[in-house]
């Protein structure tokens, strides 16, 4: 087990040690972990193989909880946090998700998703801000990663695109709720990250009307000014813009201006 997981089981036994049944969810939350170190940081050739043989066992330690809801909180709590700061990729722990919520038993696979949605309404009041001990550098990372991850699920088909529309529109609409100018520099680099992820899909949504096309070409104008504003953002802020600008003009060459 990693230092991340390490790290993580001794926060946890902090958080909830006077829990009832701490020792039994404790143990389950390990056994999680341990699944989970099992995954790649890049996909290999038989990562579906891989992912069933992480999520399997997962689903069947949930449903032998005594209360297999706490299971489903718990799980929730190592899937966000090992997607924001742990080595695992954010790619490969969206599809162990998409694989828990599809082969759970009912009710708890609808219990997950809605738990997914909720978790991510809940972590889409950040970012965090840099306190005693962490960098602004760190927090832009976990938010980056969030957001890739949550970008992950979407395309996976979790309803959860408003919250690429809601970062995207942090980095680039003043009209747009939420929006700071103090908050760019960590919302330019996480919008960058849906367009990596989902970019084609988004472009092909924004041919349907939804989002609009005014909207697709203000969010790619608005990585092009970023990737030109070198007294503003720090220096990979800015390359991230322009590889999201210049595959955002790629898609419009690719795929053309209508399905």
């Amino acid at each position: 087990m990693d230092d991340w997981a390490k790290n993580y089981l001794r926060t946890w036994q902090s958080d909830f040690a006077d829990e009832p049944h701490a020792e039994l969810y404790f143990r389950f939350s390990e056994n999680v972990l341990s699944d989970l170190q099992r995954l790649p940081q890049e996909g290999p050739t038989n990562a579906d193989a891989i992912y069933d043989k992480v999520s399997n066992p997962i689903i069947a330690a949930i449903t032998s909880l005594p209360h297999p809801d706490l299971g489903l909180e718990y799980v929730q709590d190592v899937l966000f946090d090992a997607a924001i700061s742990s080595p695992a990729g954010t790619s490969a722990l969206a599809n162990v998700t998409r694989l828990l919520i599809d082969n759970l038993p009912a009710p708890s696979k609808e219990k997950l998703e809605k738990g997914i949605a909720s978790n991510t309404r809940e972590r889409w009041n950040g970012p965090d801000k840099p306190d005693l001990g962490t960098k602004i550098t760190e927090c832009i990372e976990k938010w980056v990663s969030l957001n890739m991850f949550v970008a992950h699920l979407t395309r996976l088909h979790a309803p959860l695109w408003d919250y690429g529309v809601w970062t995207l529109d942090r980095a680039f609409n003043p009209q747009a709720g939420g929006y700071r100018e103090d908050e760019r520099v960590y919302h330019v680099p996480a919008a960058a990250a849906w367009i990596h992820v989902l970019g084609a899909e988004i472009y092909r949504w924004s041919l349907q009307g939804d989002p609009s096309g005014e909207k697709w070409e203000k969010w790619k104008l608005g990585f092009e000014a970023v990737s030109q504003s070198s007294d503003v953002f720090p220096a990979d802020t800015r390359e991230k813009a322009q590889m999201a600008f210049n595959s955002m003009r790629d898609m419009e060459g690719s795929i053309g201006p209508e399905i």
